[in-house]
């Protein structure tokens, strides 16, 4: 197995805290786990949010609009 890079954090104590709450409440691993998930979580929502983030202005681009109504009209849509 890859190595895995060993990081510092520094958190905030009650944020730590809350953290160390949720998993001794819900047992599914270690704090260090939690944290990874979580910014799993919030990397992939970031990615997320900059591809939808491309395509808002289709909704406004009336070339595109024409466009996909040609091939809709060519594909007896």
């Amino acid at each position: 197995m890859a190595r895995l890079p060993q990081v510092t954090l520094r958190l905030p104590r009650q944020l730590y805290e809350r953290a160390e709450r949720l998993v001794k409440k819900h047992p599914t691993g270690s704090v260090n786990d939690f944290i990874v998930k979580a910014l799993a979580a919030y990397v992939e929502a970031i990615e997320r949010k900059a591809i939808d983030d491309s395509f808002r202005g289709m909704a406004d681009d009336n070339a595109y609009h024409r466009e996909a109504l040609q091939i809709v009209a060519e594909f007896g849509g």
